[in-house]
């Protein structure tokens, strides 16, 4: 009786581990599939047309096809295919499905993708391509060219992606003549998307963006463009905050030269839930608005402002020549103020914040052309001289900007050249 239950045992571990790989290979479909059906297919659509599955591996064909009228219309203008035939070679693990991906039609777009799903339910997807050169059907002296590349990104069952990808340089040039030169493209994120944005930290980087004219003549070179965000939320008072930041080393342009270019602009708590409808509605509806979308547009724009928020240039700057400026704004909108989209007017009295600039005197005598606009705000008690250069110094409330010397300003004055 005990060699008979012993036998019983061996032989079902062995049916268990025999049937092993038939579990695993639904489970990859499963998973393909559930995949494609939690895609957001408004732009493209994407659907199986065959998926062949065997004991330990199985082959399967997708569809992807472009369905957005305004991008359909464009991809064919230029010669480019609407739908194409992804084919997938999948295997089956003990506890994992990996899957090689390639274009049916491989030199049109020669890139592979290795991806690898565990049963738990994380991921991890690895991206590679081969030199890449694109003609448009409808203009044969334009051309892009694109170096090989990659990109790796692990996902986890919740949602969260970390991930990094690089190009060493993208090409265009144009029937014009004109070209257009990046270099050293990198970049990494780590996050995932919630109610329409991102959550987490991302960064791009450009070591080189070159644009040329027919004679090949440079007329714009920038160098080590860099760009992070990192948008964290709290959960408790369902709000996020954003933080951005732009640095250049150097922009060549005509005759001068930009140096030690940045910006730093934050969005800090603002209301998650009102943004994400406005969001859904411009994402949803586009240009294309009804009147119920409007009206819900101005209701969240209400309850924006109600909850309250801040926006900051917490930094601009740059370097000309040996010249060198910099400043920053904050802009606080208390909570409490309620129906701003019946009268608008009324948000500047409730402003508060603060604002600073710097001019230095090599500035000046780079540009000696600034200097009597320099002398008619100092005399207008806007800005002081110091022995460094020219500073301006407010403070934001009641709908003004009150600088060091007493003098107020409407807030809308110093604004308005940001919205022309």
């Amino acid at each position: 009786m005990n060699n008979l239950k012993k036998y019983a045992a061996i032989g079902g571990a062995v049916a268990i581990v025999a049937c092993w790989p038939l579990a695993i290979g639904q489970f990859a479909q499963s998973t393909i599939t559930d995949a494609i059906q939690k895609l957001d297919q408004k732009e493209v659509k994407v659907e199986i047309v065959k998926y062949d599955r065997g004991y330990l591996t199985a082959t399967a064909q997708t569809q992807v096809t472009v369905v957005d009228p305004a991008l359909k219309q464009q991809l064919e203008l230029n010669g480019l295919p609407t739908s194409f035939i992804l084919d997938h070679q999948i295997n089956h693990g003990l506890f994992s499905v990996s899957s090689d991906t390639r274009l049916d039609d491989y030199k049109a777009l020669p890139a592979t993708v290795h991806s690898v799903t565990y049963i738990n339910g994380s991921s991890s997807v690895e991206m590679k391509s081969e030199k890449m050169e694109f003609n448009f059907a409808n203009d044969l002296n334009s051309k892009l060219e694109l170096s090989p590349g990659s990109m790796t990104a692990d996902i986890s069952r919740d949602g969260h992606v970390k991930f990094a990808y690089q190009l060493e340089s993208f090409n265009g040039h144009f029937s014009n003549g004109e070209s257009l030169l990046l270099k050293s493209i990198s970049g990494s994120g780590d996050g995932k998307k919630v109610n329409g944005f991102w959550l987490g930290k991302q960064e791009a980087a450009l070591g080189e963006v070159n644009m040329l004219t027919p004679t090949g003549e440079s007329m714009v070179n920038v160098h080590q463009f860099n760009y992070q965000f990192n948008t964290e939320e709290k959960a408790e008072q369902k709000t996020f905050s954003s933080h951005h930041k732009i640095s250049v080393d150097s922009i060549d342009v005509e005759d001068d030269t930009l140096t030690d270019l940045g910006l730093e602009v934050s969005f800090n708590d603002i209301d998650m839930p009102a943004f994400s409808a406005l969001l859904d509605v411009y994402q949803t509806h586009g240009q294309d608005l009804t009147n119920d979308n409007v009206k819900s547009i101005m209701g969240q724009v209400d309850t924006l402002f109600e909850k309250g928020f801040s926006v900051a240039v917490n930094k601009i700057k740059a370097t000309i020549r040996k010249g060198h400026f910099d400043g920053d704004l904050t802009l606080n909108f208390p909570a409490g103020k309620k129906n701003v989209t019946q009268n608008p007017m009324t948000i500047p009295a409730s402003l508060t914040g603060g604002t600073n600039a710097f001019i230095s005197n090599e500035m000046v005598t780079e540009f000696p052309f600034i200097q009597s606009g320099l002398d008619g705000l100092i005399q207008q008690g806007v800005m002081t001289h110091k022995t460094d250069g020219y500073h301006i110094n407010g403070e934001v409330k009641d709908g003004n900007v009150e600088f060091k010397s007493g003098k107020k300003m409407p807030l809308f004055v110093l604004l308005a050249p940001l919205f022309m």
